[in-house]
């Protein structure tokens, strides 16, 4: 966003002597080969990491409490807090006014009466959001294009409100255990993107033109005869916003002729070729392992830990991300991608781990996340009022 100033990547430290300063690597996955572990060994150990890193969490001098939403993650989270806390855990939910196709209180009030926590709640307004939208934008020191902050926010206040300083989230799950649904096309298909990338170069342009005409969205099968043309990966992760050609329509042209030589894949060749050099080292790892680590990478970080740990410090309370633990990210990259997705099941083995905890309707259950009703107009008529004010 401006000249001069970059950020420290994750898992590198600076070393400032004397003025000068020197970046370097001290972390990066370490995965084991578990190929010949069974589907319950796998389980097991992935259980057992994980109910170390919430237990580790727990560790505080002031009140530790958690966001809940009643899905897998979160559900998991509350319910090894509420074995290890002696009194009730501090649940916080958030809500849409007159919004019911947004409104998962219900799974949240299950959770909750299952462990027995103390269980807050907040509904907000288009009022309540347009209030709020100058502090959201004010936490934040780049651009943060996500309408998800809006809940966060609230739940942050809410909690600090209630005197919780610290509380755990279920951030990371599923990237590290594939547990997106639209990431099924794309594992599905990346064996016809390795088959076509090798047909003739022409051939591929000239199929990529005919589909590029479509004024449509890009979906993963677009995306794989448009990519192969260009040589690039099929599978992008969050660096995809709007197909280049889109972008390049809205924007002025000076500004296109400034910027000609970039584009997203820049982003994406980068950690490609950091993934291609673990492949070396880690055999077993498939294009699924790489689909989790380029969300490992680039999402988590840039995205969902940054938004987090800014609205969170908006409200003086620190959150932890207890799947983000290095010994898990570990247990996630060694297990073998045929049990991340099986059976058409994103985040298969997690929900599997976790099926001596939680009920079958909140493991397998539609996944709706943390979301906000812009689709809806409530957001879009929220920011209306914000701009005019």
């Amino acid at each position: 966003m401006f000249k001069g100033i970059h950020k420290l990547a994750p898992g590198h430290r600076m070393t400032i002597n004397k003025g000068r300063f020197d970046i370097e690597q001290y972390w990066e996955i370490s995965p084991e080969d578990w190929t010949s572990k069974s589907e319950k060994e796998i389980g097991d150990a992935i259980y057992r990491t994980l109910e170390k890193s919430v237990a580790y969490r727990m560790v505080a001098d002031v009140p530790v409490g958690a966001f809940l939403s009643g899905g897998v993650d979160s559900s998991a989270l509350v319910a090894m807090m509420s074995t290890i806390n002696s009194t009730p855990v501090k649940t916080y939910s958030v809500g849409f006014k007159d919004q019911p196709d947004y409104d998962e209180k219900s799974y949240a009030h299950r959770i909750a009466g299952m462990f027995k926590t103390e269980h807050h709640e907040v509904n907000i307004d288009a009022g309540d959001i347009a209030n709020s939208l100058p502090l959201i934008i004010d936490s934040f020191d780049e651009p943060m294009a996500d309408a998800t902050c809006i809940p966060i926010y609230f739940l942050s206040k809410l909690a600090r409100e209630k005197g919780t300083i610290v509380v755990q989230t279920g951030d990371g799950a599923d990237e590290l255990f594939a547990g997106y649904r639209a990431w099924l096309n794309y594992n599905r298909y990346y064996p016809l993107y390795h088959f076509y990338s090798k047909t003739p170069a022409f051939l591929r342009q000239e199929i990529a033109g005919i589909i590029n005409e479509t004024k449509n969205e890009a979906s993963a099968l677009q995306e794989l005869f448009s990519r192969a043309a260009k040589n690039e990966d099929f599978f992008w992760g969050g660096a995809r916003a709007f197909k280049e050609g889109t972008k390049r329509s809205f924007l002025t042209t000076p500004f296109n002729t400034s910027t000609a030589q970039l584009d997203s894949y820049s982003i994406i060749s980068h950690y490609r070729k950091e993934f291609e050099q673990l492949k070396r080292e880690y055999t077993w790892l498939k294009d699924l392992d790489w689909m989790c680590y380029l969300g490992f990478k680039f999402q988590i970080p840039s995205k969902y830990l940054y938004r987090m740990d800014r609205l969170g410090m908006a409200n003086s309370i620190e959150i932890r991300s207890p799947f983000l633990d290095y010994h898990l990210i570990n247990a996630a990259f060694s297990t073998p991608a045929a049990l991340k997705i099986k059976n058409n099941e994103p985040k298969y083995i997690l929900k599997k781990s976790l099926e001596r905890l939680l009920p079958d309707d909140i493991l397998y259950r539609k996944r709706w996340g943390s979301v906000c009703p812009y689709r809806n107009g409530q957001v879009i008529s929220c920011l209306t009022i914000w701009m005019s004010i």
